[in-house]
């Protein structure tokens, strides 16, 4: 049954003033208006809603059970429509990202110490990448997603944040290493592999819908430039467990340049250098399409800035 939104505004205000006159006052209409919207909606519902009393209009019983839902109604239409722009510096909100172990540890340090100055009563959450994640942008459910693709369905909006490269790396003492760690060395040697073909471990994040390019991972990439390596005896769930293992054992992984840096410098690791350069693996954040002031969009931006602090 279709209804004048504007009939049950009149009847929210004549609950609470029990006048026509008093009514229109609060709405800016005259009492025979008042009236006239009232015999429309008792038309409507086929009921008399107000009783004329001595002093006041008295609710039916049947006004009386249809008042509170009405007005909780009108209020959610009310905060529906109405736009309050977004402050970090008053927000509380609950921030969720979607990003793989890596991802957190590579970006997220930086992200949450600027989140906290920026904008303190505000929480963030993070989620593993798993399926369902364009429905869960469409939703709101998610507000960034942190992954290797670069181009995305049309729906949403993508912001590079920053390329990665991998580097093929032995313990330290290895034995390999000594007197510098050769191609033919390499490719004698046990190999780690990781399980999800990207560096972030996404095999299930995709993203619903047409225009979706997923780079190729490191495997396939690295890989093409050194035919004569072994098949894995060894594969890890992700780059994190890989590189303790190496740290630990004999045997080599490629592994993202970022993840391995500290402990490159610390000769704890040692890199071998190969002929072939592959093309680095470019990492951004995307977020369902709206208006630039959103706590998404603002949210992707203080990625953004992160990230070229970072390079900087």
């Amino acid at each position: 049954m279709a209804l004048d939104l504007n009939l049950l505004r009149v009847f929210v205000v004549l609950m609470d003033e029990g006048n026509a006159t008093r009514a229109g006052e609060r709405l800016n209409l005259s009492p025979s208006a008042v009236s006239h919207a009232l015999s429309r909606l008792r038309d409507r519902l086929g009921d008399p809603l107000f009783i004329r009393g001595s002093a006041s209009l008295r609710p039916t019983p049947r006004a009386l059970e249809m008042a509170p839902l009405v007005r909780r109604a009108m209020e959610d239409l009310e905060r529906a429509v109405s736009f309050t722009p977004f402050d970090p510096a008053t927000s509380e909100r609950e921030f969720v990202v979607v990003a793989s172990a890596y991802g957190c540890s590579v970006l997220l340090p930086k992200v949450a110490a600027a989140l906290r100055e920026a904008s303190p009563g505000s929480k963030l959450r993070i989620r593993a990448p798993g399926p369902g994640l364009a429905e869960a942008l469409d939703q709101g459910m998610v507000d960034v997603v942190v992954c290797a693709y670069e181009e995305v369905p049309p729906r949403f909006t993508y912001d590079a944040l920053f390329e990665e490269t991998a580097v093929w790396v032995v313990r330290g003492k290895h034995p390999a290493a000594k007197q510098g760690l050769s191609i033919g060395k390499l490719s004698m040697l046990s190999r780690i592999a990781v399980s999800a073909l990207d560096p972030w471990n996404g095999e299930d994040s995709t993203l619903d819908g047409s225009g979706l390019k997923r780079p190729v991972g490191w495997s396939e990439v690295y890989m093409q430039g050194l035919e004569t390596m072994p098949a894995p005896s060894l594969w890890a769930p992700d780059v994190h467990t890989a590189r303790e293992i190496v740290l630990e054992t004999d045997m080599t992984a490629l592994l993202p340049r970022r993840l391995v840096a500290s402990a490159l410098r610390a000769g704890q690791l040692v890199e071998a250098k190969t002929a072939y350069i592959p093309p680095a693996v470019r990492i951004g954040a995307i977020t369902a399409k709206a208006g630039a002031n959103t706590p998404a969009q603002w949210l992707k931006q203080l990625m953004v800035s992160s990230s070229e602090a970072e390079r900087d």
